[in-house]
Parts: C-alpha cells; structure tokens; sequence
C-alpha cells in the first residue's frame, strides 16, 4: 500500500480488498457471510449479552439454550439466544 504515492493509499483496490474481506481464522470471508450465521447469547440471570455462537438457522429453527461462562455474574448460568 505504501508504495511512495501518496493517493495509493486511498485507491480502489486497496479499499475494495479490505472493505468487503476480513480474516477469521485465516481464509477470506465476504462481511455478510459472517453475520448470517451468528447468534447473540444472552445471560439467564443479569441478561447481558456476553457470548457469540454460530449455528446453521436453515436446519436449526429452534432458539439456542447453552451453558455458558459469564464474565458479569463471574459462573456458568444459561445463556439463551436473543436477536
């Protein structure tokens, strides 16, 4: 990117290739794909939401019921899936 124009910084190609790509867990993904598949945790008890997980809402249609750590109430409560 800087290679000593100092418009090449702010040309196409470079904001195309980081606007609409980030990098999770080493491969390219478009920013869309991410969000379609991510679901927001909700703790039981002081209903924060405090956990991210991915499930598949075309075979799932259920909501999600987990166990999980919650950094507020510092012990593992169930965490249900909010929108």
């Amino acid at each position: 990117m800087l290679d000593g124009n100092p418009n090449s910084l702010y040309s196409k190609e470079s904001l195309l290739g980081e606007a609409f790509f980030t990098i999770l867990n080493h491969t390219e993904i478009p920013m869309g794909k991410i969000k379609d598949n991510m679901a927001k945790m909700k703790c039981g008890e002081c209903a924060r939401i405090t956990a991210y997980t991915k499930r598949n809402k075309k075979k799932v249609k259920e909501k999600l019921s987990l166990q999980k750590y919650c950094n507020f109430c510092r012990k593992h409560t169930p965490h249900n899936e909010s929108k």
